[in-house]
């Protein structure tokens, strides 16, 4: 019996990100950890309908997420918006979903805990909620 997916994936978001790799090019290139993360992530995540009922609350593009992280005293909050690579903008709190705050959160349902290494250690956060972003017209 396979064990259920730890991380789950918009129907939408699943669409956006196979069309990111086939045309994964100059302009938007990719390395093989990158690239493995991402076929690794969309081949084991759950699919949900965009506007599942189901009321998870999980962070995918172009989402706000807020966070704490729990590795510091007190606990630092902080929020940014999950975007792909080439839309990343640290300044204005855009993160890419393939840098290490991206990767440990990219599917994950508010309330989750997760793990992530940085370059002082592992830091433990904790998904405090996600938010969808008004789509622009």
């Amino acid at each position: 019996m396979k064990s259920s997916p730890l991380f789950a994936i918009s129907q939408s978001d699943l669409h956006t990100l196979r069309t990111f790799l086939e045309h994964d090019d100059a302009f938007n290139p990719l390395d093989a950890r990158e690239r493995g993360l991402l076929v690794d992530r969309l081949r084991e995540a759950k699919v949900v309908d965009d506007e599942s009922k189901d009321g998870l609350s999980v962070a995918g593009l172009q989402t706000l997420v807020q966070v704490e992280d729990l590795s510091t005293s007190p606990p630092d909050r902080f929020d940014f918006t999950l975007v792909l690579p080439h839309e990343a903008n640290f300044e204005d709190d855009q993160i890419s979903i393939l840098s290490p705050l991206g990767a440990a959160v990219f599917g994950r349902a508010a309330g989750t805990q997760v793990a992530m290494d940085s370059p002082t250690g592992t830091r433990r956060l904790q998904l405090l909620a996600v938010f969808k972003k008004a789509a622009i017209h």
